[in-house]
Protein backbone atom coordinates (compact mmCIF):
# COMPACT_ATOMS: atom_id res chain seq x y z
CA UNK A 1 0.00 0.00 0.00
CA UNK A 2 0.80 3.66 -0.47
CA UNK A 3 1.49 6.32 2.40
CA UNK A 4 -1.02 9.23 1.43
CA UNK A 5 -1.41 12.37 2.54
CA UNK A 6 -3.00 13.49 5.07
CA UNK A 7 -4.48 9.77 5.75
CA UNK A 8 -4.43 5.96 4.48
CA UNK A 9 -7.94 4.52 4.55
CA UNK A 10 -8.39 0.74 5.57
CA UNK A 11 -11.93 -0.33 5.23
CA UNK A 12 -12.74 -4.09 6.56
CA UNK A 13 -12.36 -6.76 9.76
CA UNK A 14 -10.48 -6.33 12.25
CA UNK A 15 -7.99 -9.13 10.58
CA UNK A 16 -8.83 -7.37 7.09
CA UNK A 17 -7.75 -3.97 8.44
CA UNK A 18 -4.44 -5.38 9.59
CA UNK A 19 -3.23 -6.95 6.60
CA UNK A 20 -3.66 -3.54 4.87
CA UNK A 21 -1.55 -2.07 7.51
CA UNK A 22 0.78 -4.73 7.52
CA UNK A 23 1.40 -4.19 3.74
CA UNK A 24 1.65 -0.59 4.70
CA UNK A 25 4.38 -0.83 6.89
CA UNK A 26 6.01 -4.04 5.88
CA UNK A 27 9.43 -3.34 5.94
CA UNK A 28 9.70 -1.65 9.47
CA UNK A 29 6.98 -4.51 10.61
CA UNK A 30 9.19 -7.33 9.63
CA UNK A 31 12.20 -5.41 11.11
CA UNK A 32 10.86 -5.30 14.53
CA UNK A 33 9.06 -9.02 14.51
CA UNK A 34 12.91 -9.78 13.49
CA UNK A 35 14.21 -8.33 16.35
CA UNK A 36 12.08 -9.78 18.71
CA UNK A 37 12.30 -13.43 17.18
CA UNK A 38 15.01 -14.68 19.29
CA UNK A 39 13.44 -13.74 22.20
CA UNK A 40 11.37 -16.18 21.82
CA UNK A 41 13.75 -18.55 22.70
CA UNK A 42 13.96 -17.93 26.44
CA UNK A 43 11.90 -19.65 28.43
CA UNK A 44 11.16 -17.27 30.93
CA UNK A 45 9.67 -15.29 27.41
CA UNK A 46 8.25 -17.73 26.20
CA UNK A 47 6.24 -18.83 29.16
CA UNK A 48 4.94 -15.19 29.61
CA UNK A 49 4.55 -14.90 25.61
CA UNK A 50 2.01 -17.96 26.03
CA UNK A 51 0.73 -16.54 29.04
CA UNK A 52 -0.25 -13.41 27.33
CA UNK A 53 -1.83 -14.90 24.12
CA UNK A 54 -3.90 -16.70 26.04
CA UNK A 55 -5.77 -13.85 27.65
CA UNK A 56 -5.79 -12.10 24.21
CA UNK A 57 -7.66 -14.63 22.79
CA UNK A 58 -10.09 -14.99 25.85
CA UNK A 59 -10.65 -10.82 26.16
CA UNK A 60 -9.27 -9.26 23.00
CA UNK A 61 -9.62 -11.79 20.17
CA UNK A 62 -10.65 -9.30 17.91
CA UNK A 63 -7.34 -6.73 18.07
CA UNK A 64 -5.29 -10.22 18.11
CA UNK A 65 -6.45 -10.88 14.82
CA UNK A 66 -5.99 -8.03 13.75
CA UNK A 67 -2.25 -8.41 15.28
CA UNK A 68 -2.06 -11.05 13.32
CA UNK A 69 -3.43 -9.87 10.03
CA UNK A 70 -0.88 -7.34 10.05
CA UNK A 71 2.25 -10.19 10.38
CA UNK A 72 0.45 -11.51 7.68
CA UNK A 73 0.22 -8.46 5.31
CA UNK A 74 3.78 -7.54 6.00
CA UNK A 75 4.68 -11.58 5.73
CA UNK A 76 6.30 -11.71 9.45
CA UNK A 77 6.14 -14.40 11.92
CA UNK A 78 2.93 -13.76 13.25
CA UNK A 79 4.72 -15.16 17.32
CA UNK A 80 7.51 -12.84 16.33
CA UNK A 81 5.59 -9.78 15.38
CA UNK A 82 2.97 -10.48 18.38
CA UNK A 83 6.08 -10.14 20.72
CA UNK A 84 7.43 -7.26 19.47
CA UNK A 85 3.61 -6.06 20.27
CA UNK A 86 3.72 -6.50 23.29
CA UNK A 87 7.07 -5.14 24.53
CA UNK A 88 6.41 -5.43 28.38
CA UNK A 89 7.50 -9.22 28.14
CA UNK A 90 10.53 -8.45 26.38
CA UNK A 91 12.29 -4.77 26.70
CA UNK A 92 11.10 -1.55 28.01
CA UNK A 93 10.52 1.14 25.56
CA UNK A 94 12.92 4.12 24.65
CA UNK A 95 12.11 7.41 26.04
CA UNK A 96 9.24 8.91 24.03
CA UNK A 97 8.78 12.54 24.69
CA UNK A 98 4.99 13.56 24.12
CA UNK A 99 3.17 17.25 25.39
CA UNK A 100 -0.09 18.12 25.95
CA UNK A 101 -2.07 20.87 27.23
CA UNK A 102 -5.41 21.14 27.36
CA UNK A 103 -8.08 24.24 28.23
CA UNK A 104 -11.46 23.79 29.44
CA UNK A 105 -13.88 26.75 29.61
CA UNK A 106 -17.29 27.46 29.94
CA UNK A 107 -18.34 24.35 28.05
CA UNK A 108 -15.17 24.87 25.12
CA UNK A 109 -12.52 22.37 25.02
CA UNK A 110 -9.29 23.12 23.63
CA UNK A 111 -6.60 20.28 23.42
CA UNK A 112 -3.06 20.41 22.07
CA UNK A 113 -0.21 17.66 21.56
CA UNK A 114 2.42 17.06 20.13
CA UNK A 115 3.63 13.46 19.01
CA UNK A 116 6.79 12.84 19.57
CA UNK A 117 8.97 9.75 19.78
CA UNK A 118 11.33 7.66 17.09
CA UNK A 119 9.53 7.90 14.17
CA UNK A 120 9.65 8.62 10.65
CA UNK A 121 7.68 8.87 6.86
CA UNK A 122 8.60 5.13 6.41
CA UNK A 123 6.94 3.76 10.10
CA UNK A 124 4.20 6.24 10.57
CA UNK A 125 1.03 7.43 8.89
CA UNK A 126 -2.51 8.98 9.79
CA UNK A 127 -4.84 5.87 9.07
CA UNK A 128 -8.58 6.03 8.94
CA UNK A 129 -10.05 2.78 10.01
CA UNK A 130 -13.60 1.63 8.12
CA UNK A 131 -15.79 -1.10 10.01
CA UNK A 132 -19.35 -1.36 9.32
CA UNK A 133 -20.89 2.26 10.05
CA UNK A 134 -18.17 3.20 12.37
CA UNK A 135 -14.49 4.61 11.91
CA UNK A 136 -11.67 6.08 13.55
CA UNK A 137 -8.34 7.81 12.57
CA UNK A 138 -5.24 7.05 14.47
CA UNK A 139 -1.57 8.38 14.12
CA UNK A 140 -0.46 4.47 13.59
CA UNK A 141 2.73 2.93 13.64
CA UNK A 142 3.67 -0.89 14.01
CA UNK A 143 4.68 -1.11 17.46
CA UNK A 144 1.54 0.16 18.97
CA UNK A 145 -2.09 -0.51 18.16
CA UNK A 146 -4.96 1.77 17.85
CA UNK A 147 -4.65 4.22 20.61
CA UNK A 148 -1.36 4.82 21.51
CA UNK A 149 -0.70 8.33 20.05
CA UNK A 150 -3.52 10.22 19.14
CA UNK A 151 -7.02 10.61 17.13
CA UNK A 152 -10.72 10.74 16.77
CA UNK A 153 -13.70 8.49 15.93
CA UNK A 154 -17.28 8.53 14.30
CA UNK A 155 -18.69 8.66 18.11
CA UNK A 156 -17.10 12.21 18.71
CA UNK A 157 -14.56 10.80 20.95
CA UNK A 158 -10.44 12.72 20.43
CA UNK A 159 -7.72 11.31 22.17
CA UNK A 160 -4.42 11.68 22.93
CA UNK A 161 -1.62 9.31 24.76
CA UNK A 162 1.21 10.12 27.04
CA UNK A 163 3.68 6.61 27.29
CA UNK A 164 4.46 6.63 30.77
CA UNK A 165 7.84 4.83 31.67
CA UNK A 166 7.63 2.11 34.75
CA UNK A 167 10.64 0.83 36.31
CA UNK A 168 8.33 -2.30 37.06
CA UNK A 169 6.27 -4.22 34.24
CA UNK A 170 3.69 -7.00 34.95
CA UNK A 171 4.78 -9.10 32.24
CA UNK A 172 2.02 -11.83 32.27
CA UNK A 173 -0.66 -9.22 32.04
CA UNK A 174 -2.51 -7.29 29.24
CA UNK A 175 -0.24 -5.50 27.07
CA UNK A 176 -1.29 -1.68 27.46
CA UNK A 177 -1.58 -1.48 24.00
CA UNK A 178 -4.76 -3.92 23.60
CA UNK A 179 -6.32 -1.85 26.36
CA UNK A 180 -6.24 1.30 24.82
CA UNK A 181 -7.47 -0.13 21.38
CA UNK A 182 -10.60 -0.97 24.02
CA UNK A 183 -10.94 2.68 24.87
CA UNK A 184 -11.17 3.62 21.34
CA UNK A 185 -14.07 1.80 20.75
CA UNK A 186 -16.05 3.55 24.26
CA UNK A 187 -18.70 6.07 22.75
CA UNK A 188 -18.98 7.95 26.04
CA UNK A 189 -17.42 8.55 29.55
CA UNK A 190 -19.16 5.99 31.05
CA UNK A 191 -17.71 3.44 28.73
CA UNK A 192 -14.49 4.21 29.21
CA UNK A 193 -15.13 4.18 33.19
CA UNK A 194 -16.52 0.94 33.30
CA UNK A 195 -13.30 -0.53 31.35
CA UNK A 196 -11.10 1.16 33.53
CA UNK A 197 -12.73 -0.77 36.43
CA UNK A 198 -11.66 -4.13 34.99
CA UNK A 199 -8.11 -2.88 33.81
CA UNK A 200 -5.12 -5.12 34.48
CA UNK A 201 -2.39 -4.27 32.19
CA UNK A 202 1.70 -4.90 32.17
CA UNK A 203 2.23 -1.15 32.36
CA UNK A 204 0.52 2.16 32.42
CA UNK A 205 -0.55 5.15 30.20
CA UNK A 206 -1.96 8.44 30.65
CA UNK A 207 -4.82 9.36 28.26
CA UNK A 208 -6.57 12.74 27.30
CA UNK A 209 -10.06 13.17 25.80
CA UNK A 210 -12.75 14.99 24.99
CA UNK A 211 -15.99 13.24 24.70
CA UNK A 212 -19.93 14.64 25.02
CA UNK A 213 -18.52 17.51 24.72
CA UNK A 214 -16.09 17.83 28.04
CA UNK A 215 -12.30 17.13 29.02
CA UNK A 216 -10.96 14.49 31.04
CA UNK A 217 -7.48 12.89 31.71
CA UNK A 218 -6.85 9.72 32.96
CA UNK A 219 -3.38 8.42 34.55
CA UNK A 220 -3.69 4.51 34.74
CA UNK A 221 -0.76 1.57 36.29
CA UNK A 222 -1.75 -1.66 36.46
CA UNK A 223 -5.28 -2.06 37.58
CA UNK A 224 -5.52 1.25 38.72
CA UNK A 225 -6.69 4.17 37.13
CA UNK A 226 -7.56 7.73 38.14
CA UNK A 227 -9.69 9.63 36.07
CA UNK A 228 -10.50 13.28 36.48
CA UNK A 229 -12.35 15.90 34.19
CA UNK A 230 -10.59 19.01 33.37
CA UNK A 231 -11.95 22.31 34.54
CA UNK A 232 -9.45 25.35 33.56
CA UNK A 233 -5.85 24.52 31.71
CA UNK A 234 -4.07 20.98 32.23
CA UNK A 235 -0.44 20.08 31.28
CA UNK A 236 0.45 16.45 30.87
CA UNK A 237 3.72 15.13 29.53
CA UNK A 238 5.21 11.72 30.27
CA UNK A 239 5.33 11.54 34.10
CA UNK A 240 3.04 10.80 36.26
CA UNK A 241 0.96 13.50 38.49
CA UNK A 242 -1.47 11.73 40.50
CA UNK A 243 0.21 10.98 44.11
CA UNK A 244 -1.25 7.54 44.29
CA UNK A 245 0.85 6.86 41.14
CA UNK A 246 4.19 7.52 41.91
CA UNK A 247 4.44 11.01 41.22
CA UNK A 248 7.22 12.60 39.12
CA UNK A 249 8.63 9.26 38.51
CA UNK A 250 10.05 8.89 35.07
CA UNK A 251 13.02 7.51 32.81
CA UNK A 252 16.22 9.49 34.06
CA UNK A 253 17.26 9.96 30.39
CA UNK A 254 13.61 11.97 29.51
CA UNK A 255 13.37 15.28 29.12
CA UNK A 256 9.49 14.92 30.72
CA UNK A 257 10.14 17.31 33.77
CA UNK A 258 11.63 20.07 32.13
CA UNK A 259 9.00 19.99 29.88
CA UNK A 260 5.97 20.12 32.05
CA UNK A 261 7.96 22.74 34.07
CA UNK A 262 8.85 24.82 31.16
CA UNK A 263 4.74 24.29 29.86
CA UNK A 264 3.76 25.77 33.03
CA UNK A 265 6.06 28.75 33.01
CA UNK A 266 4.90 29.85 30.11
CA UNK A 267 1.49 29.19 30.37
CA UNK A 268 2.16 31.82 33.61
CA UNK A 269 3.67 34.61 30.95
CA UNK A 270 0.18 34.78 29.35
CA UNK A 271 -1.37 35.17 32.86
CA UNK A 272 -2.65 31.55 33.27
CA UNK A 273 -5.01 32.58 30.18
CA UNK A 274 -5.30 30.81 27.02
CA UNK A 275 -8.43 31.78 25.12
CA UNK A 276 -6.86 30.80 20.92
CA UNK A 277 -5.48 27.41 19.81
CA UNK A 278 -2.63 29.26 18.36
CA UNK A 279 -1.20 30.08 21.78
CA UNK A 280 -1.77 26.47 22.45
CA UNK A 281 0.43 25.65 19.97
CA UNK A 282 3.01 28.60 20.33
CA UNK A 283 4.06 26.83 23.29
CA UNK A 284 4.10 23.23 22.01
CA UNK A 285 6.38 24.82 19.75
CA UNK A 286 9.33 25.98 21.98
CA UNK A 287 12.54 24.88 21.18
CA UNK A 288 15.97 25.31 23.26
CA UNK A 289 19.30 24.27 22.60
CA UNK A 290 18.95 20.48 22.87
CA UNK A 291 16.40 17.60 23.57
CA UNK A 292 16.80 17.97 27.25
CA UNK A 293 15.95 22.35 27.17
CA UNK A 294 13.08 21.96 24.51
CA UNK A 295 9.15 20.80 24.26
CA UNK A 296 9.63 21.16 20.10
CA UNK A 297 12.03 18.15 19.52
CA UNK A 298 13.75 18.53 15.86
CA UNK A 299 15.80 15.62 14.14
CA UNK A 300 19.22 17.60 14.96
CA UNK A 301 19.09 17.16 18.56
CA UNK A 302 19.44 13.60 17.77
CA UNK A 303 16.80 11.89 20.43
CA UNK A 304 13.52 11.39 18.70
CA UNK A 305 11.52 13.98 16.84
CA UNK A 306 8.09 16.15 17.36
CA UNK A 307 6.67 13.82 14.18
CA UNK A 308 3.11 15.82 14.71
CA UNK A 309 1.30 18.56 16.03
CA UNK A 310 -2.40 18.63 16.63
CA UNK A 311 -4.77 21.16 17.99
CA UNK A 312 -8.63 20.12 18.40
CA UNK A 313 -11.14 23.27 19.17
CA UNK A 314 -15.03 21.77 20.25
CA UNK A 315 -16.02 25.44 19.52
CA UNK A 316 -15.31 24.73 15.44
CA UNK A 317 -15.16 20.62 16.03
CA UNK A 318 -12.07 20.91 14.10
CA UNK A 319 -8.73 19.06 14.16
CA UNK A 320 -5.76 20.74 12.93
CA UNK A 321 -3.23 17.93 12.09
CA UNK A 322 0.67 18.75 10.75
CA UNK A 323 2.71 16.51 10.07
CA UNK A 324 5.97 18.00 10.76
CA UNK A 325 8.28 15.02 9.06
CA UNK A 326 6.21 15.64 5.44
CA UNK A 327 5.84 19.68 6.39
CA UNK A 328 2.51 18.99 5.30
CA UNK A 329 -1.37 19.89 7.14
CA UNK A 330 -4.66 19.22 7.10
CA UNK A 331 -8.15 20.32 8.60
CA UNK A 332 -10.45 17.70 10.00
CA UNK A 333 -14.00 17.83 10.92
CA UNK A 334 -14.67 15.04 13.98
CA UNK A 335 -17.43 14.60 12.12
CA UNK A 336 -15.86 13.48 8.85
CA UNK A 337 -16.45 10.43 7.25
Amino acid sequence: MEKTFPFVEVVGTEYETGVQIGKLFQAELCTGAKKASSRLQEAEIRKDFEAVRHRLESEYPDYLQHAYGRADGAGADRDSYLLFLCYEIWEDRGKEACSDIIVADHGRVIMGHNEDGPYSSENSALVKCVSGDGWYYDFSSPDALAGGSFGFTSAGLVFTMNYMYLEQLKRDRVPVWFFLRSLVECRNIEEIQERLSRMDIASGFHWNLCVGGKAYEIEAKYDRAEISEVNGIFVHTNHYLNPSLDEGYSDPESNTLFRYGKIKELIRKKGNFLRRAEEVESILKYQGSSYFNSIFETPEMGLGITACTVLYDSATSQLHYANHMLGQSHLFSVKEQ
